[in-house]
């Protein structure tokens, strides 16, 4: 699942950012050995412990490469900059939680819609409460690093995952157009984690959360 009117104003924001600023933010070559993917994945969580703990201004790949326990040069074999480091492991922690909710609905599939309902809308729940900090500052980040196009893409195959799953049970509800309904369920829903994203001084009790969100999603489909 995806932002909906974060994604239009991060676009418009993106455009911005890639005209005044012309940081690469592609990796300099892909890990191909198993030694070099652990390194790899050694930046990017160190990257990802950084960022959430100082903030993206005020990181350094000095600070990262130190963390990761590599030299600054094994760091720039695979990062010429913060912001490529920032987008790899932006989109890292986006597919990890994309894989989750694919994951849920693949474990739900012949379920009732009922069951899909809740047990997706907990874990979907639980992903955004339990990762709210560096959630914050991927937002942020996404324009910066050019990674919007991504986000959308992930947004719409968890779409088109979903409508698969409303037509499997067209016996339980009344749709005419599932693709259409999942569009407004996956971006209803997002849209309060846009605002809970935005507004760092929010703190709702993740199951009081959860239970609005179940409602809401249930009576649109009870329509």
């Amino acid at each position: 699942m995806s932002i909906v009117l974060f994604e239009a104003m991060a676009y418009s924001l993106s455009r911005k950012c890639r005209m005044s600023k012309k940081s690469d933010v592609s990796p300099r070559k892909q890990p191909t050995q198993e030694r070099a993917r652990t390194t790899v994945e050694a930046v990017l969580a160190a990257a990802a412990q950084i960022l959430e703990t100082t903030g993206f201004d005020k990181t350094t790949t000095n600070k990262i490469a130190e963390k990761a326990g590599i030299s600054i040069g094994s760091l720039y074999q695979y990062f010429p900059n913060k912001e490529s480091l920032a987008s790899a492991m932006s989109e890292a922690i986006v597919k990890k939680h994309a894989s989750r909710v694919e994951k849920k609905i693949s474990d739900l599939r012949g379920q009732s819609i009922d069951s899909l309902l809740g047990a997706l809308i907990t874990e979907v729940v639980s992903l955004y409460l339990g990762n709210i900090k560096m959630l914050r500052i991927i937002a942020k980040l996404l324009p910066r690093v050019n990674l919007i196009p991504y986000v959308v893409e992930t947004r719409k195959r968890i779409v088109q995952l979903i409508a698969g799953e409303l037509l499997s049970r067209k016996d339980e509800i009344r749709l005419i157009d599932t693709q259409l309904a999942s569009y407004v369920i996956v971006n209803a829903v997002m849209g309060v984690f846009m605002m809970i994203m935005s507004d760092e001084s929010t703190n709702f009790d993740q199951g009081e959360l959860t239970a609005e969100i179940l409602h809401m999603t249930k009576k649109y489909l009870e329509r």
